[in-house]
């Protein structure tokens, strides 16, 4: 490593891969049982994680302090009068007022009414927010019940279209009015609870209503309700969102006012307030100093904030893309890899088209416990669509749904629905789109796209085989509750070239009146098998009919050869298709 000196300010430069570097990799310490990379095949327990973590989180921390300037190249750069950049202002006042080795302390008001298990188990029915039943007693339970089921009541856009249909409202807007009512209702204050307004906060924040947020949370104080921490943290985090340090000084100043201390959460949203990773490279050091990473929670959210740019500096030397997690894993510990940083790796490894690392990655988080979700799907799928190999996409979802009970989201079956489009798929489109009606998980590009082709005119003389997908594919695809026999008998008004008569208002309404009963499919119709599954047999029946040349056949022989796709209604097995 050399040092070049530009001014007041040292730029370190490396032109070696420390993952070669055996001096590297120790950072001269003593104890040479100190790197724990994880071994393929070893399962761990998460309790055995979380001790190594902590048995050697004190030596990793000497070397930390040289990998932030070995690998990150960061240096601190001044502002051109000479005076101090305006992240430094906060920084200090972090530094002062946290204690080095600080506890995470457990919140006391915190109201634990439900575990992360019961979350699961018990799934929030589709219903409006103001359809949502008051208790009839308020205590500190009912109350943080009634608040966490208006926080988490928000149905897909196509549930939320036909609850709140009739009288033109907005969901958030609802929701946002009755929490503002129950925290100021007087007969509800005997419920009131810090942990229930942090979570009406971080709904409130998440949909940026700032002047409601000041509002309640004055009159909640004039109440005598004790705000903590997490309030403040919450109210941080906010501000670092939409890059207002004017706003997080303000609040951060507030907080140190009232003698809390800050914790790991305070640190991680002002490491959200920068985009720069110099800037994140230092407040990283103060932590690391500071031992706010010896906390494995506060350690996974920190790198969450910087991966994106030490794994850019890293690719951006030259070196191998392969070694980076096993780099990782020398210098933090095998476990540093939650879900929103292995998210962050897949995106930047997609974005730099590296999609066999990006698959090798994906492979690796089940052996390390990491739980994927939507969007870790849906990073690997808008990056390896590009390649054209269909069978690879397919197998992502078909590993997604074996490895953990995962509800795909309206972006994954708009990806879907476009890789179809693209290659002229029509029994994938067919499959994709059912599945996301019953699902309830149509995206509004989607429906417009199949309204569309609905009432397109598929005997035209169409120029290209995109343009004929366009006007044909909706027709193969829709009827999720219909027979062969009935849609078969719709879909014969589609010929409408054939006598000479323009579409009239009956097929248009008939057409409509389909569309309508599949995306209301959700009430009643299950798909029995997975869809990972019928995604495989859909592409290989496409593939067959490409071989064939059928894909040029009329409307009427592709609904009678297209897919069969099993349906669950009531209980009753349904092999319509």
């Amino acid at each position: 490593m050399q040092a070049q000196k530009s001014g007041s300010s040292v730029h370190h430069v490396t032109t070696k891969d420390p993952s070669r570097d055996q001096s590297a990799r120790s950072f001269q310490t003593t104890d040479t049982n100190v790197d724990l990379p994880f071994s393929e095949g070893n399962v761990r327990s998460p309790g055995q994680v979380c001790q190594d973590h902590f048995k050697y989180s004190n030596k990793r921390r000497f070397r930390r302090a040289a990998v932030t300037k070995h690998v990150y190249n960061y240096r601190v750069v001044k502002t051109g009068d000479g005076s101090a950049p305006e992240w430094q202002e906060p920084l200090q006042m972090l530094l002062e007022s946290t204690p080095v080795s600080s506890a995470e302390t457990e919140d006391t008001n915190q109201v634990r009414f439900i575990t992360p298990t019961e979350k699961v188990l018990r799934p929030l029915p589709h219903r409006r927010a103001d359809e949502i039943p008051r208790p009839r007693k308020w205590t500190r339970r009912t109350f943080s019940a009634y608040i966490y089921d208006l926080c988490n009541s928000c149905p897909p856009r196509v549930v939320r279209r036909n609850l709140y249909q009739p009288d033109g409202q907005q969901h958030q807007t609802l929701v946002t009015r009755m929490l503002v009512e129950v925290f100021l209702d007087p007969e509800a204050q005997g419920g009131l609870n810090t942990a229930a307004f942090n979570m009406a906060l971080e709904y409130l924040e998440k949909h940026n209503q700032v002047p409601t947020i000041r509002r309640v949370f004055v009159e909640l104080e004039e109440l005598g309700l004790r705000m903590n921490v997490k309030t403040f943290n919450i109210m941080l985090r906010g501000a670092a969102m939409t890059r207002d340090i004017s706003n997080f000084i303000f609040v951060l100043r507030i907080m140190l006012d009232r003698r809390l201390t800050p914790t790991g959460e305070t640190w991680v949203a002002f490491l959200m307030l920068f985009e720069s990773t110099p800037i994140k490279m230092k407040i990283l050091e103060c932590m690391d100093t500071k031992g706010l990473l010896q906390n494995l929670s506060t350690m996974k959210d920190a790198l969450g904030q910087v991966i994106d740019g030490a794994l850019d500096g890293w690719l951006n030397r030259g070196w191998r893309p392969e070694n980076f997690v096993d780099y990782m894993d020398r210098v933090w510990g095998d476990a540093w890899l939650s879900t929103s940083v292995a998210n962050r790796v897949l995106n930047e490894l997609g974005r730099r088209r590296l999609i066999p690392e990006l698959l090798a990655v994906w492979e690796t988080l089940p052996r390390r416990g990491v739980i994927f979700d939507s969007v870790s799907v849906n990073t690997i799928l808008q990056h390896s669509v590009h390649r054209g190999k269909l069978h690879e996409v397919v197998q992502v979802i078909c590993q997604a749904e074996e490895r953990s009970p995962i509800e795909f989201d309206e972006a994954t079956y708009e990806i879907l629905w476009n890789l179809a489009r693209r290659r002229q798929l029509y029994n994938v489109a067919r499959v994709v789109w059912r599945y996301a009606c019953t699902k309830a998980r149509l995206s509004y590009k989607m429906e417009y796209q199949v309204y569309k082709s609905l009432l397109g005119d598929s005997c035209r003389p169409l120029t290209t085989l995109l343009a004929r997908w366009d006007a044909t594919a909706a027709k193969v695809a829709v009827g999720v509750d219909l027979s062969e026999a009935e849609q078969s008998s719709i879909f014969k008004t589609c010929e409408w070239i054939d006598n000479g008569k323009p579409r009239d208002g009956e097929t248009i309404a008939q057409m409509k009146e389909v569309l309508r009963r599949d995306m209301a499919s959700y009430r009643f119709i299950r798909h029995s098998e997975p869809f990972g599954r019928m995604l495989q047999s859909a592409l290989e029946l496409d593939e067959a009919w490409l071989r064939a040349g059928e894909e040029t056949k009329s409307v009427a022989w592709k609904v009678s050869n297209a897919l069969r796709i099993p349906t669950v209604l009531e209980g009753i097995l349904l092999v319509r298709g």
